[in-house]
């Protein structure tokens, strides 16, 4: 599927029955997580640009010492993991 180019009619037939393509109106974690419960039905889910979801109840301590380094992945980290505690 991953190849460049687009599904053939065989393909277009299997993503028709097999795959669901819901979107959640905002960037919010828990509005995600309350779409996940509503529509999965047990299903597998795959969120797509998870990284740009955000959790307000996580809060990131500053760096601390004058060397203190936050990274990109410091930033959405926290709530990625977030994201999949309602699944576990």
């Amino acid at each position: 599927m991953l190849r460049g180019t687009s599904p053939d009619d065989e393909e277009r037939a299997f993503l028709k029955k097999y795959v669901r393509v819901i979107h959640c109106v905002t960037l919010e974690a828990a509005d995600l997580a309350e779409l996940v419960v509503r529509e999965s039905d047990g299903r597998l889910v795959a969120v797509a640009d998870g990284s740009k979801y955000r959790d307000a109840s996580v809060s990131l301590a500053a760096p601390v010492g004058l060397s203190g380094v936050r990274t990109a992945e410091d930033q959405w980290v926290p709530h990625v993991a977030g994201l999949n505690r309602p699944g576990i």
